[in-house]
């Protein structure tokens, strides 16, 4: 039987916050991203925190959705600025017979 300076030197400290979050997002090197893999799927209290900061990003990540544009409606502005520059560039030219073909086709 391990004395338990012999047990704590086999298990490996348990992985920073830093390390943590560095692992979520395919930071670390190739070593170390083996190393804290190894180490997170043996250890239940790195599991656990790492189940947290999951848990804590997704938080965040849907309290700000209401507050991202929406897509469809951002496409469609931007739509409209374009052809409003466009007519202004035409009328600026003074082709407006010729922005008549164009309006039709946007």
């Amino acid at each position: 039987m391990l004395r338990k300076a012999d047990r704590a030197s086999l298990v490996p400290p348990h992985l920073s916050e830093e390390h943590l979050l560095a692992f979520l997002d395919g930071e670390l090197p190739r070593a170390e991203l083996d190393i804290a893999r190894a180490h997170v799927d043996t250890c239940w209290t790195c599991r656990s925190r790492l189940s947290n900061l999951l848990a804590g990003i997704d938080s965040f990540l849907a309290s700000r959705a209401p507050l991202q544009p929406d897509a469809a409606a951002e496409r469609d502005q931007r739509i409209r600025q374009f052809r409003e520059r466009l007519f202004d560039l035409f009328q600026f030219e003074g082709l407006d017979d010729r922005f008549q073909f164009f309006h039709v086709i946007l």
